[in-house]
């Protein structure tokens, strides 16, 4: 038969808190959260970086998604073809390419690793090409970079 507790050894919640009441320590909390923060003590921001600002919900905002990504998303738009089907595809390249590796990478919340992105580019249909140089710039100009 299970043991029950007795009502004098039940510890209330706020014996434990103290007395402190909710609403000032979530004003402070506001408060403290509203300061401006000193980066000039950080080497590397030298205090010139700007604060990154959440959104009303507290996400952080996105960047940009990449050329390859890009690529891939353009290429599933034009195939008229659903990243399930990518994924499929991209089996056949690298075995142990996850969905949700790919359905993450896509939507720019994680990133992948070179044989990942080099499985997806041929099941999206995507080839890597070399940029070439002006043919009228002769070699020497070519290696320094003109």
């Amino acid at each position: 038969m299970p043991k029950r507790s007795k009502a004098d050894e039940t510890i209330h919640r706020a014996d434990l808190i103290g007395r402190s009441r909710p609403a000032e320590g979530a004003a402070k909390l506001h408060k403290t959260m509203r300061r401006t923060v000193r980066t000039d003590d950080i080497p590397e921001l030298n205090g010139h970086e700007t604060p990154v600002v959440r959104d009303s919900a507290g996400r952080l905002p996105r960047g940009r998604l990449g050329p390859v990504r890009e690529a891939i998303m353009r290429s599933l738009d034009n195939h008229g073809m659903t990243r399930y089907e990518l994924w499929n595809k991209a089996q056949v390249h690298c075995a142990t390419l996850s969905r949700s590796a790919v359905y993450e990478y896509l939507r720019g919340v994680r990133d992948i690793g070179i044989e990942y992105a080099e499985a997806l580019m041929p099941a999206a249909n995507l080839k890597l090409v070399a940029q070439r140089l002006n043919e009228e710039q002769g070699p020497k100009a070519r290696r320094r970079g003109e």
